[in-house]
């Protein structure tokens, strides 16, 4: 195990004490509270629970199953779920005979590594293949402590075909996060398995070496971003960055420069990645999960440690503002430390295939604590399921689709979207551009005018094409926005205060449509707070038509009328709820689909005119009724169906004021009439 190995940038020779210590510290086990009890209910039952998945068999019919849900897959045969029972295992001889059982029908079942097996691709599927080294390593290291003899040499066996597997160049999975795992897998098995010849570990070490070198040289950007466009992924291939130089240094005794420079370059991405509650914003395949903890400061950054705690630890970032425009992103706050400051995101991000949404020249605004202008987020890996073809598509995106059909999620146009270099003018302003020419015979050009409070946004989405098309500027609101929808504005209110108007110039508008939770084979109008979750929010489609054509929509924020909002709900503490579609078809009119009966202290519904717009806000559930408008005791406005929050054009002056007639189950009760406001 002496072999130098240059050749990789990584000077010296290894120590193969030094390194086997290591590896066999990380391999310290650790449990979940409920471990014993799931060991022996998974001995008893053959089966787990998982939180998303809910009950998995691992024993189907006396038999490991292979499923038709690949995330379930991976977890049962990359034996994933037994991650959290080590340290049980350690501590009793009964809880390693249970799990023994597992090891070795697996071994029996599956073990006989051939290729033209039927199951061959989900069994051996590349990660999954390396995730299983990985826990074999840690199993054999806790049943060799007990000297269970008769299990070890079974996965010894299995350790030994399968990082001959992962060593071959054609199961190689290449430089991207999957082929990452199989070498560093194929590293620990080098370095652990002492009753391997040594030359075979050495060329496996030498060749685990240099493909997680190309690998973390490949996955970068020149400004540090990891190229599979989230967040998560960013910070979690900057975690392996730093295991990595740990691993180096404990076999070489030093750490080559590139890898420190590779985590620094790193840590400003990820700082401006944090929206102002403390978490990722939901771009690509990210999960919006609390970032406290030691695990996740891999940067020893101060300023990392002041976005996650929301500035309550480290020390304030010395910028408000980044502009990443080889790799595709834009950020700007209005301040740091406060849950309620304003943040936007400019995304023109196509740096590689895995984890890559459709979209491209998505803008994403958060303000007063509240998700404003969102995304729908990840919802999993089945692409049959419409939930998750809607997640990657353009359609779950702030951008413009070109005549109803989503960009494809992937088609290996990365030169087609660029993001511009920023500037700010005399007033302060921000300007900035970016373009999307991935249509067949489109060219999309996102031009913002960003003020630096966020309470003004001018958006300019330029279309060039020689043909004639049907063009939807797409909208997605967050999970707190009630929608009212004029004939070339909305506005959006939370708890009856409005906090966002969005106007619309230019093309002649043929309509504007409404979706809060359609289903079916072509949902719309959804948010996934976590993989398998769902819940409807609001998402409106501008359709225009023409052929080279410009839309303007000029966004206002309003800070003031936002003061009177409660304490705000962080949008990783979102309902998780399932909530059911609603219908297959469009409304113009948001609102639930089901009667309910109206409580007494929701008849005092409430008038209030902001920025020539009468609101009208209907405590309680909402309920079905008749509700018309006066102006001057003259009959302006009636509506008729469910009532909850409404808004009316009030260019006019003089006094308003509204009339509520209950129908349906509260038809017994009397009407009731707002007080007059009057507009001067």
């Amino acid at each position: 195990m002496g072999r130098s190995i240059d050749d990789v940038n990584i000077y010296g020779s290894i120590d193969p004490s030094s390194s086997r210590d290591y590896i066999l510290s990380k391999l310290t086990s650790y449990s979940s509270n409920d471990s014993i009890h799931e060991i022996r209910n998974f001995a008893q039952n053959g089966s787990i629970i998982h939180p998303l998945w809910g009950l998995i068999e691992i024993f189907a019919n006396k038999v490991i199953p292979v499923t038709g849900n690949n995330s379930v897959n991976r977890y049962i045969h990359g034996w994933i779920f037994l991650t959290g029972w080590y340290e049980s295992l350690e501590s009793s001889l009964d809880n390693l005979r249970l799990v023994e059982n597992f090891v070795l029908e697996w071994i029996s079942e599956y073990g006989n590594i051939q290729r033209n097996y039927t199951n061959f691709m989900t069994i051996y599927h590349d990660e999954t293949t390396a995730q299983r080294l990985k826990a074999a390593i840690r199993l054999h290291h806790i049943y060799a402590a007990r000297d269970r003899r008769f299990l070890t040499l079974k996965l010894e066996r299995l350790m030994d075909e399968t990082a001959a597997l992962l060593a071959t160049e054609e199961f190689y999975a290449g430089k991207n996060n999957h082929g990452m795992f199989q070498s560093k897998a194929l590293r620990d098995y080098a370095v652990y398995a002492d009753w391997a010849d040594d030359f075979v570990r050495s060329e496996y070490l030498g060749t685990s070496l240099k493909r997680i070198s190309e690998y973390f040289k490949y996955s970068f950007t020149s400004e540090g971003v990891h190229i599979e466009h989230s967040p998560s992924y960013h910070l979690m291939v900057s975690r392996h960055i730093h295991e990595h130089s740990q691993f180096v240094r404990a076999a070489f005794g030093k750490c080559p420069p590139e890898l420190g420079k590779s985590l620094k370059d790193a840590e400003m991405h990820a700082i401006h990645c944090i929206q102002p509650n403390g978490v990722f914003l939901p771009l690509s395949d990210s999960a919006q999960v609390s970032l406290l903890g030691e695990k996740n400061n891999v940067f020893a950054s101060e300023e990392f440690a002041y976005a996650t705690s929301v500035g309550k630890f480290g020390r304030v970032p010395n910028t408000r503002t980044l502009s990443e425009p080889e790799s595709g992103y834009f950020f700007h706050r209005t301040s740091w430390g406060n849950s309620s400051a304003g943040y936007l995101a400019f995304v023109a991000a196509y740096n590689g295939a895995y984890h890559k949404h459709s979209d491209d020249l998505h803008l994403y605004l958060w303000k007063y604590g509240y998700e404003l202008l969102t995304e729908s987020g990840p919802f999993g890996y089945q692409m049959e399921n419409p939930m998750v073809k809607f997640a990657f598509s353009q359609h779950a995106h702030n951008c413009v689709v070109v005549d109803h059909k989503s960009l494809p999620r992937h088609d290996r146009k990365y030169d087609r979207v660029k993001m511009g270099v920023y500037n700010v003018d005399e007033s302060g302003d921000i300007l900035i551009s970016a373009s999307n020419s991935r249509f067949t015979d489109t060219v999309h050009k996102r031009s913002l005018y960003v003020s630096d409070d966020l309470q003004e946004i001018r958006v300019e989405d330029q279309l060039d094409s020689e043909s004639h098309h049907t063009y939807s500027l797409i909208w997605n609101f967050g999970q707190f926005l009630k929608i009212s929808i004029f004939d070339n504005h909305v506005i959006g209110c939370i708890n009856s205060v409005p906090v966002i108007r969005l106007d619309f110039s230019g093309p002649m508008i043929e309509k504007i449509i409404h979706f809060s939770g359609r289903g079916g084979a072509r949902p719309r109008g959804w948010r996934f707070p976590k993989f398998g979750h769902k819940h409807a929010n609001s998402q409106i489609q501008v359709i225009f038509e023409g052929q080279s054509e410009k839309i303007i929509t000029k966004i206002t924020t309003y800070d003031r009328d936002a003061e009177r909002l409660k304490k705000p709900v962080p949008s990783h503490h979102l309902s998780e709820l399932s909530v059911q579609a609603s219908s297959d078809t469009a409304s113009t009119t948001p609102g639930p689909v089901a009667d309910n009966q109206m409580e007494l202290n929701a008849l005092f519904g409430t008038l209030q005119h902001q920025d020539k717009v009468m609101l009208f806000h209907l405590p309680g559930k909402s309920t079905r009724a008749v509700i018309r408008l006066y102006h001057d005791h003259q009959l302006l406005h009636e509506h008729r169906g469910l009532v909850k929050n409404f808004a009316w054009s009030a260019e006019q002056k003089g006094k308003y004021r509204a009339r509520i007639f209950p129908k349906g189950i509260n038809r017994t009760m009397k009407p009731f009439t707002t007080d007059w406001v009057i507009v001067s």
